[in-house]
């Protein structure tokens, strides 16, 4: 098992959690909905569902205080829960419910009512009355729902009051599990006819997680273990005519906290993020390993009358909980993190940044392109640069660039830029570099300059609004005086960052979102003032204590400004060389952990989460052109025309 991956669902979960609140507050504020309820205590009473192993941890890193009942004695926990449920988890015995005292406490009960565990109407009666004998309480009882029987004809997915008529009234022969379920609604039901109408029901029909899975029909663990054990699988007719609604334990964890917050009083809710047939299942875990899993059909066909439904809807919970849908990934990614961490496989982050259409790799060697034409003119003229953000980050933790980020960025102190600035465009091999700045292109107003190559696109969603210049680049970081006195430093700080977003409206020519009020009514103004006029601003600003001789902090001139100031020795100091991406001798500095810690803490180490492996940049248009091969290909090819490529002039013979 491949435990890292568990550990870091906690700990996105946790972060996930607190961002969630954070913003439905940002919501009820502005737009005077209701706010969510805030808890900070949570008691929990579970007997053994994949979400617990999930939620339970992540709620003690997010900070707060649980109280776990140890209610069910023949609960196995996995290994890992039971290794990593926090310092902040206090267990005690269901007695103890009747004698504590709680305030602003969140009781989330889980129930697998295929377990038919008959002491849930007792426990959850306790539950009840302990939440009565405080203040701001509030219980939420999630159900993992038995196998989903045969929807009647036509009925993709049932809503909540259907699944109820659907199972008391229609079906027959009721399994236990069918029975319980029943149960425990009427025990909910009468619960709030008796008065206590602080109480939600979740009901979840099949989880899949990475410690294990609660989905029996279809059982999900034998497909997956059955697959890499035949290194096949084999999908047949069968398989394209069962649906099934199912959602990831990690989904469920974070579902959990926010209806915890946001479900209405009484309502009862059916979750699931996930339709899907059997066979979507199986060519989806094909599709993931192909170098082990070879996929075989029967050749049989169907047609889509034969298609059953075991599906329930989730309508209802998305439009009462709202704003989940922006943590819930596509299913096959979901599924990758599933695998990895069943199988003990190792998690490749850069293969799933499908965005680069596999062309991650070369982009970053037309990088070191540009870098090592960079460093040429640096050496010639004694111009001192090093590798910035984080670039230099890679180059420290990996001995190469992190995997997964797009762009290279190097650093350099304001009277070194100066002197590059100067000699760069001159000095550069003009038919394959662009030296990229407002003060060279009309176009750009960009407030840092930049490298490219010429003839390629690395346009992101951003860059992509604007007609110019738009190749593969390497930003320039600098990083200018400031004083020690902090509130002149905060003072400086916010002008620059005026001035900033003085050249953003400008440049996008109408209201935007960080100052809308106020540049809707500027803005005409700002049209009449030459776009130089807001870049020199900005250079004074930033430059106020360039001549300041003793100066002894820096500012950082790219997306770490708001740090605020840092040791000037940390980059004033000799650089040392390190190999990167195949480049030698690439200068970083010297007194790195320093400069490292200013950007990313103390602890800047260890690779972040691995679902926060991501790709730097939102890109819109990735075109290398003649790069797509080689650095310096022989071929020649039309030259890029940014007007659009049908103004592209053809290639002289």
């Amino acid at each position: 098992m491949n435990t890292d991956i568990y550990f870091d669902e906690i700990k996105t979960v946790s972060k996930e959690i607190n961002n969630y609140h954070q913003a439905r507050l940002n919501t009820a504020k502005k737009k005077y909905v209701t706010a969510p309820r805030s808890f900070q205590t949570y008691v929990i009473l579970a007997d053994g569902t994949s979400i617990e192993e999930i939620l339970t941890p992540a709620l003690t890193l997010a900070g707060k205080k649980v109280y776990y009942v140890d209610a069910f004695h023949d609960v196995a926990y996995p290994a890992p829960f039971n290794e990593n449920k926090g310092d902040g988890v206090e267990i005690i015995a269901p007695e103890a419910l009747h004698s504590l005292i709680f305030t602003d406490t969140a009781f989330l009960l889980f129930a697998d009512t295929n377990k038919c565990h008959k002491e849930w109407t007792q426990l959850l009666s306790a539950c009840v009355n302990a939440a009565e004998g405080g203040n701001n309480n509030y219980v939420l009882f999630s159900m993992l729902l038995p196998p989903i029987r045969k929807l009647p004809a036509d009925v993709t997915a049932l809503a909540e009051r259907e699944y109820d008529f659907f199972l008391e009234k229609i079906t027959e022969d009721k399994t236990p599990a069918e029975e319980f379920t029943i149960e425990l609604g009427k025990s909910c039901r009468e619960i709030v006819r008796n008065g206590f109408r602080h109480i939600s029901v979740l009901r979840f029909s099949r989880l899949i997680g990475s410690l294990d899975s609660a989905c029996r029909e279809p059982d999900v663990d034998r497909i997956m273990e059955e697959a890499f054990e035949k290194k096949e699988v084999m999908i047949t007719k069968e398989d394209h005519l069962y649906y099934f609604s199912c959602m990831f334990s990690r989904q469920a964890a974070l579902a959990t906290a926010a209806a915890a917050e946001m479900a209405k009083e009484g309502h009862v809710y059916n979750v699931s993020t996930q339709n899907i047939s059997i066979a979507t299942l199986k060519s989806t875990l094909q599709n993931l390993f192909p170098d082990e899993i070879a996929e075989k059909t029967d050749g049989k066909t169907y047609s889509r009358q034969q298609i059953e439904y075991h599906n329930v809807s989730s309508l209802k919970f998305l439009h009462d909980v709202p704003g989940l849908k922006k943590y819930i990934k596509p299913f096959k990614d979901s599924f990758y993190f599933i695998l990895c961490s069943r199988f003990d496989k190792e998690f490749d982050a850069v293969s799933k940044l499908t965005v680069y259409q596999g062309k991650l790799r070369r982009l970053k060697e037309t990088e070191i392109d540009i870098l090592r034409e960079i460093d040429r003119i640096c050496r010639k003229h004694n111009i001192k640069y090093f590798l910035a953000g984080g670039s230099c980050l890679g180059a420290i933790r990996n001995g190469e660039s992190i995997p997964w980020d797009d762009d290279l960025d190097i650093g350099m102190l304001r009277e070194d830029f100066e002197i590059f600035r100067r000699v760069a465009p001159q000095e550069m091999q003009s038919g394959k570099f662009i030296y990229s700045s407002p003060q060279t292109d009309d176009n750009c107003h960009y407030y840092f300059d930049k490298i490219r190559l010429r003839d390629t696109y690395f346009s992101t969603l951003y860059s992509g609004k604007f007609v110019m210049d738009d190749g593969v680049f390497v930003d320039i970081v600098v990083y200018d005086n400031t004083t020690a006195n902090k509130l002149i430093q905060k003072a400086q700080i916010k002008l620059i960052t005026y001035a900033i977003d003085a050249i953003y409206i400008r440049w996008h020519d109408h209201p935007v979102a960080r100052r809308r009020r106020i540049s809707k009514y500027l803005l005409p103004v700002m049209r009449k003032i030459p776009f130089d006029t807001y870049h020199n601003v900005y250079d004074k600003v930033s430059m106020i204590f360039a001549n300041k001789k003793d100066a002894k902090y820096l500012l950082d001139g790219g997306a770490h400004l708001p740090n605020g100031g840092f040791n000037k020795q940390s980059l004033s100091s000799p650089v040392e060389y390190v190999s990167y991406d195949g480049m030698e001798n690439v200068p970083i500095p010297s007194e790195y952990p320093e400069y490292l810690s200013f950007l990313y803490g103390k602890d800047f180490r260890p690779s972040p989460n691995i679902s926060a492996r991501l790709g730097a940049h939102q890109i819109a248009r990735l075109d290398l052109g003649k790069y797509l091969l080689e650095n310096d290909p022989e071929q020649t090819f039309r030259s890029v025309d940014i007007r659009g490529e049908l103004f592209e002039d053809e290639e002289e013979s």
